[in-house]
């Protein structure tokens, strides 16, 4: 029986489709957190997912097609023009107004940005058969291809003048607080620490293109792409922490400096592109009852080791993931003590 959805009964109802064998969406436009909010966590084990975006109008996030797998995902398509938000799986067929965005079906358990209506059918209806066919026809046309290297450098250009576009396309749910984030959909936070008053970056396409920058070495580079970091600074003791006004930065690009490769230090900088707009915070920054917990917390003995007291390398993040899981979750218990005395 079609049932027609809107609001929460809508979202819920997407997921539902997404998360069932043999999902095939055909949907125009993928935001931050996509596909956590889509296909649950465990959509990197899944096999059986095939998917068709737009990226022509500027509208699906780079990094969210990174996280659903391209340049690699052969299962992984676009298709100029496309429009549609269609959902369907052996669950049923949800057809609609809902991107797959914080707009479209909400983020962090927060109601979807604007307001949107669809229906659903059950597997095996009429409509299903005929949606089934439809996507099988347009996941073969000749214009519907793969999201590669190429496609992927193309979106990231369209997605970064996306200011311009329809307020569709634009600002994504407000942030909420600490106690909304959760590393596991969001993505952990780095952290890492800074004396003084920073480097210098010796290469012109930083100096004319980069927010913030982090010098790694190469062999730490792997999995920090599209990830938040957070850079505080700390004294030569080790025992008191300061926080800029904005220490939070995004990993949107990267490249080998040949400048530091000559003096013998790690080449690898990892920096935010000027213009590729940070995607939504997974909570608000600049809250300050959660920067006060973060001070707390960081300066705690269990944490000496993200301090690096000695002054090593601030540099070699994936040496602490374990720990820094379980500093968030403490800035959490310590935010919410806090708050809810």
């Amino acid at each position: 029986m079609a049932e027609f959805l809107f609001g929460d009964d809508l979202s819920n109802r997407i997921r539902e489709v997404a998360r069932r064998p043999d999902a095939r969406c055909a949907v125009a436009f993928w935001g931050i957190g996509a596909a956590y909010e889509v296909f649950g966590g465990e959509f990197d084990q899944r096999d059986d997912v095939k998917i068709i975006c737009d990226i022509s109008m500027g509208g699906t996030n780079p990094l969210t097609l990174r996280q659903l797998g391209a340049p690699e995902n052969n299962y992984l398509k676009y298709k100029d023009k496309l429009h549609a938000k269609t959902y369907l799986s052996e669950e049923g067929l949800v057809v609609g107004s809902a991107n797959a965005s914080s707009n479209g079906i909400g983020r962090s358990g927060r109601p979807a940005g604007l307001v949107e209506a669809g229906s659903f059918f059950p597997v095996g209806s009429p409509e299903w058969q005929e949606a089934n066919r439809w996507f099988c026809s347009l996941w073969d046309e000749e214009g519907c291809l793969k999201v590669d290297q190429q496609a992927l450098e193309r979106a990231e250009d369209l997605w970064s003048r996306r200011a311009r576009l329809p307020v569709e396309f634009q600002a994504e749910a407000p942030a909420g607080t600490v106690l909304d984030y959760d590393p596991d959909r969001d993505g952990l936070i780095l952290l890492s620490w800074y004396t003084g008053n920073g480097g210098q970056v010796h290469n012109i396409e930083v100096a004319d293109n980069g927010r913030s920058f982090l010098r790694i070495s190469d062999d730490h580079n792997n999995g920090i792409m599209g990830k938040w970091i957070c850079c505080f600074q700390t004294l030569k003791d080790g025992t008191r922490m300061a926080m800029n006004r904005n220490p939070y930065f995004f990993f949107s690009s990267d490249f080998e400096n040949e400048f530091f490769a000559g003096q013998g230090e790690d080449p690898h900088i990892v920096y935010q592109r000027i213009d590729a707009p940070m995607p939504p915070p997974p909570f608000d920054f600049d809250d300050p009852d959660f920067r006060l917990a973060f001070r707390d917390v960081i300066s705690r003995d269990d944490f000496s080791l993200l301090r690096d007291e000695d002054h090593n390398d601030p540099w070699l993040l994936i040496d602490h993931i374990d720990l820094m899981e379980k500093f968030w979750r403490a800035v959490q218990d310590a935010y919410r003590n806090a708050t809810q005395a």
